[in-house]
């Protein structure tokens, strides 16, 4: 199984039956194809007995919205025994706000605010504070959107894609502004 998987990164985990023998080689190989290609340490050596032990290694370095098939590979005395092939994707790469065309408007909503960044060309979703009324994906630089109704105050302007949501920070805050 694969889990902290990252748009570039996974830790691969199995679990190994040393058979009374030691192991002792343990990796996992991996790769776009069932010719894997690359391979990770598990980050220890099951020492000798007769009971399955969870291995696990971690991998970075791999390329966003892709496909990788994955197996454990573990060597005693008795011999190599491989594990099935598996796959993951990774996500896509996180969305990035860096600027608002306005950041300021009223609690009605209605506003058009284009929004720049980052990752934007298979958003799912914009917030500002509440969901957006509408938007429209420009490219994967821009968004433009509408403002919902919201209470009077300073919100943070989100996006979401498949990549996850972009981190708040502070160039990313909208006020609605009380009638």
């Amino acid at each position: 199984m694969a889990s902290s998987l990252t748009d570039t990164s996974a830790t691969f985990a199995a679990t190994v039956n040393p058979d009374g023998e030691a192991v002792s080689d343990c990796r996992f190989e991996y790769g776009i194809s069932t010719l894997y290609g690359s391979s990770a340490a598990c980050s220890s050596l099951p020492a000798a007995g007769t009971s399955p032990v969870e291995v696990a290694a971690g991998v970075e370095g791999l390329s966003p919205e892709t496909t990788y098939h994955f197996r454990i590979v573990a060597t005693n005395a008795a011999g190599t025994g491989y594990g099935p092939d598996l796959t993951l994707m990774t996500p896509g790469l996180r969305p990035t706000v860096t600027r608002l065309s306005a950041t300021m408007g009223p609690a009605a909503g209605g506003q058009v605010v284009i929004v720049t960044g980052t990752n934007f060309s298979e958003a799912t979703a914009v917030d500002f504070g509440a969901s957006a009324a509408s938007f429209t994906v420009g490219s994967g630089n821009s968004i433009t959107a509408v403002t919902p109704a919201e209470t009077p105050g300073r919100v943070y302007v989100t996006v979401t894609a498949p990549g996850g949501t972009s981190a708040t920070r502070a160039h990313d805050r909208y006020t609605f502004t009380a009638p």
